[in-house]
């Protein structure tokens, strides 16, 4: 059996860093969200994403009361639905684009694919593959958000099939070696920002990247597993606001590569640990419960959705004067509209998949072990 405890402040730490993504995709509110270390949301999904794993699942995977090919399929059940929302918008998107905004939200390179390019690079990404398209230097040209979902499911993978049975000293010292490559790289490159493009130099540093941060997560619930439960009278929001911190620092003339290490090797764990032991207060507990379930959904429509905002405000970004706000007010209700889109998607369509998914797996492991 699954561990069915909710941790509803990390939940919400997990929506607020969704938010941050969306806000780092546009310009529509200014440039200060691009230009800022707002990126590490992903290290912190990385991280929250094995502490979470971890509690649900090592102990039935080191039991064996669930196999490695019944944990990628409760995996793929967790992730399936939204990505299939998310590849058929993002598709339609760029279907109905004009030439210089069918396929990177990023706006690198004007590119404009055919119907065939876009079939083909949807039949992939629905197979968590990365794909070329008209040039583009993205491994998800039509909807770079993807990028993280490949590297996750590939860590969860390596977790559920080798690191689930190591010795926490062996899952730490390779947990260990990932993260001094990933701070060589880090400190080298004066940054984290990699992994979402084409190239030796960006997929195999972002595997490790994925690597480090879910393995890091899935030590830190060994830690905390390992203890009595503590926290009494811990507040939930000073823990968000530590992990949002990092966040929030804006691109800096020197010491970039410092705030990522210090970010991911320090900051979102000690947040992620504190988290575990505050629960939020019944008046909150609505308003965290809103952010974990709005978040995933937020993260894998974001980019498809601003690609239609920013085509209908004209240039897709901020412009002077007056509109220049009436681009920020139509931005706030972007938001708003993609939270509730979201949540709908998460009550009327996600969540009743998944639990019809999940009893069909029940029963056919109920009649296999019947036979």
């Amino acid at each position: 059996m699954t561990s069915s405890r909710r941790f509803e402040t990390l939940d919400a730490m997990r929506g607020l860093a969704a938010l941050f993504v969306v806000f780092r995709h546009t310009t529509v509110f200014g440039t200060a969200a691009a230009d800022s270390h707002s990126y590490l949301a992903v290290d912190l999904f990385f991280v929250l994403s094995g502490f979470v794993i971890a509690h649900a699942y090592e102990r039935p995977l080191l039991e064996r009361t669930m196999g490695f090919g019944r944990f990628v399929a409760v995996r793929l059940i967790r992730l399936y639905p939204l990505l299939l929302v998310s590849v058929a918008f993002a598709a339609a998107v760029a279907l109905t684009a004009p030439p210089y905004d069918a396929a990177s939200a990023s706006r690198w390179d004007p590119v404009s694919p055919g119907a065939g390019s876009i079939l083909g690079g949807s039949t992939l990404a629905l197979l968590f593959l990365p794909s070329h398209i008209g040039g583009s230097p993205l491994l998800f040209p039509l909807n770079t958000a993807l990028w993280s979902l490949m590297y996750e499911l590939a860590v969860n993978v390596l977790y559920a099939a080798w690191g689930v049975r190591r010795s926490t000293r062996t899952f730490a010292a390779v947990v260990a070696a990932c993260g001094l490559a990933v701070a060589a790289l880090v400190l080298h490159r004066e940054g984290m920002d990699w992994g979402w493009s084409w190239g030796a130099g960006s997929i195999l540093p972002g595997l490790l990247r994925a690597g480090f941060g879910f393995g890091a997560g899935v030590l830190l619930h060994r830690f905390v597993a390992a203890r009595p439960a503590r926290g009494a009278g811990l507040q939930p929001m000073p823990v968000l606001a530590l992990a949002m911190l990092p966040l929030l620092v804006p691109d800096l003339p020197f010491g970039d590569g410092w705030v990522d290490v210090v970010a991911v090797g320090l900051v979102f764990p000690v947040a992620i640990v504190l988290g575990a032991s505050a629960p939020p207060t019944a008046r909150l507990l609505p308003v965290f419960l809103m952010l974990g379930a709005a978040s995933y959904p937020v993260y894998v429509l974001h980019v498809p959705a601003l690609k239609l905002m920013e085509r209908a405000l004209g240039a897709g970004g901020a412009a002077g004067g007056p509109l220049e706000a009436l681009h920020a007010l139509a931005g706030a209700a972007f938001v708003v509209a993609l939270v509730a889109c979201a949540l709908a998607l998460d009550r009327w369509y996600d969540r009743p998949l998944r639990g019809a998914l999940t009893g069909w797996l029940r029963r056919r492991g109920t009649l296999r072990a019947a036979v």
